[in-house]
């Protein structure tokens, strides 16, 4: 082969070479919008979260991020609705801590295991929850409480959101540690215990913060701890339930996923992008009025959270003694 077509042959494998179909990689995504889906309607903490970082992330990545609200079912319409859309990063799924207890307290309707059926992108906040009680329940802190519990068996009346929820299973842990006995009344949601609350009909309610904030600020309500495994600088004058009841506690979250199968490149790109938005002063400032405490963390140190959180909550479903059909 002459010098001259060595040269024409070269150009053309060049030339295949550069129309030839290729993979997409992180450096061609995204070409077009994306879309977060929330499972719960608009306004909640999981929404707010959502529509902070799709505007942020839009900014950063140079291409539209649309929230989506799909509530119902308890999840699992938004749940079955991200499991069947493509793993391509163009649909991406915002949650919170019931995704990784549904399955263990309504395993009937949820069918999936969270870090299998779906891809762990970042955690995005912890989330700050309390003691809550009426203002006109004569304690002040979670000693005076017990004290109270004992003197009054059966008489304190606990709101939860129904059997086997977070707001059912901390009280019951309470129950064990301290040696009290509770009402518990069951409520389809979390504002009308609230509201119950607040007019005295219960007397104890464990909630986030960002529920019964503005009443415990009017002094309407009374927070007497933090539920959550630390202290925490949104509260910080306020001590963990577990300073005077050691091993009670909970864990909370908001995290952002996608289908399963979703490229690594894509996944680290997201990850790096949402830990960085995240750690904007304003982006702080706007989860931290909500009672939410941003985080950093990789996709690996998310899913090994996820199958923690399982197992925590397995293991507290179990030293409950609740049978979940």
């Amino acid at each position: 082969m002459d010098r001259r077509q060595a040269l024409i042959t070269a150009c053309a494998v060049t030339l295949a070479a550069l129309h030839a179909p290729r993979p997409a990689h992180a450096q061609d995504y995204p070409s077009r919008p994306i879309t977060i889906v929330v499972p719960f309607s608009p306004g909640g903490a999981t929404d707010v979260v959502a529509r902070t970082i799709a505007e942020k992330l839009a900014q950063r990545l140079g291409k539209p991020v649309v929230v989506e609200n799909r509530p119902g079912g308890g999840g699992a319409i938004a749940n079955d609705y991200v499991r069947q859309r493509p793993a391509d990063g163009y649909t991406l799924y915002a949650v919170a801590t019931p995704f990784s207890t549904a399955p263990i307290t309504n395993p009937a309707v949820h069918k999936y295991d969270p870090t299998v059926d779906f891809t762990p992108i970042v955690r995005t906040s912890e989330m700050v929850t309390v003691i809550a009680v009426s203002a006109a329940l004569p304690v002040n802190s979670v000693s005076e409480l017990v004290a109270w519990a004992r003197a009054n068996p059966g008489a304190l009346n606990v709101a939860t959101t129904g059997i086997g929820s977070s707001d059912h299973l901390l009280p019951i842990r309470i129950e064990q540690v301290a040696g009290v006995k509770f009402n518990y009344v069951h409520y389809k949601g979390s504002t009308q215990g609230v509201q119950d609350l607040l007019s005295g009909t219960v007397q104890m309610k464990y909630d986030a913060l960002s529920s019964v904030r503005a009443h415990i600020e009017s002094g309407r309500l009374k927070a007497l701890a933090l539920a959550t495994e630390r202290p925490s600088p949104i509260m910080p004058n306020l001590p963990t339930l577990q300073q005077t009841l050691p091993g009670v506690f909970t864990r909370t979250y908001t995290g952002l996923l996608g289908p399963a199968g979703m490229k690594p490149e894509v996944v680290a790109l997201l990850n790096r992008e949402v830990n960085a938005l995240l750690q904007q002063p304003d982006v702080r400032a706007r989860l931290g009025n909500l009672g939410l405490e941003p985080v950093e963390n990789s996709p690996q140190e998310f899913s090994a959270y996820l199958k923690a959180h399982m197992q925590f909550q397995q293991d507290t479903v179990k030293r409950a003694g609740i049978v979940l059909e």
